[in-house]
């Protein structure tokens, strides 16, 4: 899944694509591949919901950052 997330990043900056709906996409696939690893490569799926929340809301503070910087 995570090979999948990253052929189609690449595949989005290989052929481009320009415009804001594919800035919003990448950040969209970005936060994708980044939950898997968190849940499954990270082991947080077992975790308590406090470290969950943690991490997860880390992600959507970077996700929000690189998203923001897109946009300006």
């Amino acid at each position: 899944m995570l090979v999948v997330l990253t052929f189609l990043n690449v595949l989005l900056g290989t052929r481009g694509y320009a415009g804001s709906w594919v800035q919003l996409l990448t950040v969209l696939l970005i936060w994708a591949k980044g939950s898997l690893i968190i849940e499954f490569f990270m082991h947080l799926h077992t975790a308590p919901a406090f470290w969950r929340g943690m991490v997860h809301g880390w992600l959507a503070v970077v996700c929000a950052g690189i998203a923001g910087v897109a946009v300006w």
